[in-house]
């Protein structure tokens, strides 16, 4: 019961400076020059808010946010809520921009203040940060990816066919060349065989003689006789 009642009288407390919370959002916007085209100006206006909200009472602050979750980067690179201050009384979240955006046109971005969220949502150590002022730090710059080089090698083209046909045309003539080399050595060979056989040489001519053959026989059979009969070999002087 006592924490119902607690809980009963922190809630009327913050419902009654509503209006005073929602003056200093107010005040913040017509300031002017927020660029809600890029989402850098959005995070810009969101952060001076909460910055004048905690100037106007300490208790409210920053909720911590996810790198997955719509957030904002403070000056000090922390990922904060884009549209909500953190009470830390109570633990609750209070929106005080109605439909926040960016975009061109840039969207309205209306002031608010109000929350749906129940006691002690956000009352877990560490969701409330202390906000400071400055310039929004700009979102961490991701080194993109070395690009991938792919070397493709150059397109293996044929010839072109005259080309071809040159080279065959070229060759044929080479061949013929060569083969009429031959058919001139063969027939120069011819010659010369042929020359040897009508002109043989002297000693070839000198047996090959029949007369020569002839006596060349009679002394092979006088020769043959003489040994036979045991005689000398040489033959005895013959007396005229």
């Amino acid at each position: 019961m006592k924490r119902l009642l607690l809980v009963s009288s922190l809630t009327l407390a913050i419902a009654t400076p509503a209006f005073a919370q929602q003056s200093i959002v107010q005040m913040v916007r017509d300031r002017g020059g927020w660029d809600f085209r890029t989402k850098d100006g959005l995070c810009a206006y969101s952060n001076a808010v909460v910055v004048a909200l905690h100037a106007a009472n300490p208790d409210y602050g920053h909720l911590l946010k996810s790198e997955g979750q719509n957030h904002c980067v403070d000056p000090l690179g922390r990922n904060v809520a884009v549209d909500a201050a953190l009470y830390r009384p109570t633990g609750q979240a209070f929106d005080f921009i109605g439909s926040a955006g960016f975009g061109d046109p840039p969207p309205e971005n209306k002031v608010w203040w109000g929350t749906e969220d129940p006691v002690g949502k956000y009352a877990a150590p560490g969701l409330w940060l202390e906000p400071s002022a400055g310039v929004v730090a700009p979102p961490p710059v991701v080194a993109p990816p070395p690009p991938v080089v792919i070397v493709v090698p150059p397109p293996v083209t044929a010839p072109p066919t005259a080309d071809v046909l040159a080279q065959i045309a070229a060759l044929r003539m080479e061949l013929q060349l060569v083969g009429d080399e031959i058919l001139a050595g063969n027939a120069t060979l011819q010659v010369q065989l042929k020359a040897h056989d009508e002109n043989p040489s002297w000693l070839a001519s000198f047996f090959g003689n029949r007369y020569v053959q002839i006596g060349l026989a009679a002394m092979g059979t006088w020769f043959t006789t003489e040994k036979l009969q045991g005689k000398p070999a040489t033959p005895a002087a013959t007396t005229p």
